[in-house]
């Protein structure tokens, strides 16, 4: 069962459990574009936090399309990214990711981008998409700057994409009403890491502190993964992490210090729920 709510009193919910003030979450909301306003909002009775529902269904074989998990966002992650925007980025930058909000098949791309910094340490700076810093001028999208005065470079994915082929996979299955669905998920790494390395530096020019976060909505192969890090991320980046949820990572780091320097800045938790 499930209780349906208006997305603003949900924002407004989830925002005072993040430390905002009423007026404050309002003035939020109220920038957020006119059909996101109006996302149908729910939460399950048993479970917690609110979600909202906006976004592109995926499409499967066959013409069908699927409904579910790439649509339904929680409403804490939107309030993050609000938080992060209306803080972070300039008015220029501002409109074309409010535009970016407000298309269905860009939205939680949008949200995670934000959202995906919001755990930083209070007194980090940050720009976004900055000039000048990647290889062949290639634009990362935050450069942060911890209190403790290391540098770090973050590129952020959310490959929502690999959900559509785990459907794929698994249709026969369940129109079949088998129970249990044979072999294992399909990942192609090299996808999942699609423009995302190669806008790095090698790491041996840099002092910076560079790494990927990508959302994710199956698990990955964790042997497959550290092979694919040493053999190719780790030329150009210093940490490759797995979220489903941002707040805990799955991560692989070039040395202790990187990972104590990382997770320091971000502060996630470590979790093995992104690997098999």
């Amino acid at each position: 069962m499930k209780e349906d709510s208006h997305l603003v009193d949900a924002f407004e919910a989830e925002a005072a459990d993040l430390g905002l003030s009423q007026p404050e979450a309002r003035s939020l909301f109220m920038s957020l574009p006119l059909r996101v306003r109006g996302s149908p909002t729910f939460r399950w009775i048993v479970g917690s936090g609110w979600h909202y529902m906006f976004g592109a269904p995926l499409h499967l074989d066959a013409g069908e399309m699927a409904m579910g998990t790439p649509q339904i966002q929680p409403v804490s992650r939107l309030v993050q990214a609000m938080v992060i925007a209306s803080n972070h980025l300039t008015h220029t930058e501002l409109v074309p990711f409010l535009s970016r909000l407000d298309d269905p098949a860009r939205h939680a791309d949008a949200v995670v981008e934000m959202a995906a910094v919001y755990r930083c340490e209070p007194s980090t700076r940050m720009r976004y998409e900055p000039e000048g810093l990647g290889y062949r001028d290639a634009r990362i999208d935050w450069l942060l700057v911890a209190p403790f005065q290391r540098q770090f470079l973050l590129e952020i994915k959310n490959r929502i994409g690999h959900l559509a082929r785990e459907a794929i996979r698994i249709q026969p299955g369940i129109h079949s009403g088998a129970t249990t669905i044979p072999g294992e998920p399909r990942l192609d790494l090299d996808g999942l890491f699609k423009s995302t390395w190669e806008k790095f530096l090698p790491v041996q020019i840099t002092d910076r502190i560079q790494g990927i976060l990508v959302f994710v909505p199956v698990k990955v192969p964790e042997t497959a993964f550290r092979a694919f890090f040493r053999d190719r991320l780790s030329k150009r980046v210093h940490f490759a992490a797995l979220t489903s949820d941002g707040r805990s990572w799955f991560i692989l780091a070039s040395s202790s210090q990187v990972l104590s320097d990382t997770s320091r800045l971000f502060r996630f938790s470590f979790t093995r729920d992104t690997v098999y």
